[in-house]
């Protein structure tokens, strides 16, 4: 989300920034695609830029569970793929 977007989902909803994330986090779990641990997972984080970014959890079948990728990794790779310094 934009920073524009983000604050006005804070306004409309009259919510603060750490209770919007944890909305995300709840509404995007069910983007997780975990076939082995079925534990789907999201993260949510606002960068330095004042986007909001969300990342989810991602398991292969077929191979070990180290090989997944988790939802926090997937929201730094997110970031960082749009060009967010910090988060």
């Amino acid at each position: 989300l934009t920073p524009e977007e983000a604050g006005q989902l804070m306004k409309i909803a009259k919510i603060d920034e750490m209770e919007l994330l944890t909305a995300f986090t709840e509404h995007t779990s069910g983007l997780a695609l975990p076939p082995i641990s079925n534990f789907h997972v999201s993260a949510a984080a606002r960068g330095s830029s004042g986007r909001v970014y969300v990342g989810v959890n991602l398991e292969f079948e077929g191979l070990p569970l180290p090989f997944a990728l988790h939802a926090e990794q997937f929201l730094v790779i997110n970031a960082l793929q749009h060009g967010e310094e910090q988060l």
